[in-house]
């Protein structure tokens, strides 16, 4: 599970998106189960493991049932999530494989292609209302807020403030649908750029 040249090993991409529990397997290479109370210091072969499915874990986008065109097999999609609550839930690994699928799903796609449907699939939208998809909500948005990369800092906050009504108004949205837990999240996700514009005008304004 090399990295070359920060190109993606697709096959084990595809093999993640096609197998719930090759993923389910990955994400308990990186992190320890909630069953397991031993503290031995894992072996170097194991480090070198775990480093290796974490980088693949944060390095690949796919979201599972999306097929090459940009459409979402919802069945496959549903089975796929179920299979792998499922299999992490025995294992001790739940809590923090929805934070990783949190992740994947900023990568969802459009609920349709009309100017008044939703920004986000409605099948992707309704399991991260779920009240039992607190983790996957806080992968979600964690994920925007890092996919911003490195930027120069604008001194009076307008890119920060951009993203923030981004937000505010996706979050309203969802609202408009009944999604209102998710919906929430992104509020959280607006105040918090709209917080850093200020201190940006704060620090850095004339």
């Amino acid at each position: 599970m090399e990295f070359d040249s920060g190109i993606s090993p697709i096959n084990l991409e595809r093999k993640m998106d096609q197998e719930p529990s090759f993923f389910a397997q990955i994400v308990g290479m990186v992190y320890k189960s909630t069953k397991t109370k031993s503290t031995k210091k894992p072996s170097q072969e194991k480090q070198r493991t775990a480093s290796n499915a974490y980088t693949l874990l944060n390095e690949t986008s796919f979201v599972p049932g999306l097929d090459e065109k940009g459409n979402l097999d919802v069945q496959k999609f549903q089975n796929w999530i179920q299979q792998v609550r499922n299999l992490c839930t025995k294992s001790g690994h739940l809590d923090v494989a929805l934070l990783n699928i949190g992740k994947k799903l900023i990568h969802s796609p459009a609920d349709g292609n009309a100017p008044n449907d939703l920004w986000i699939h409605k099948s992707i939208a309704k399991l991260l209302d779920s009240s039992e998809n607190m983790h996957m909500r806080e992968g979600f948005t964690n994920a925007l807020y890092n996919s911003r990369g490195a930027h120069i800092i604008d001194p009076t906050g307008a890119p920060e403030l951009q993203l923030a009504g981004k937000y505010s108004h996706q979050a309203d949205e969802l609202e408009l649908y009944g999604y209102s837990r998710f919906a929430e999240a992104m509020r959280i996700l607006a105040e918090q750029y709209k917080y850093e514009a200020a201190k940006i005008k704060t620090d850095y304004g004339k």
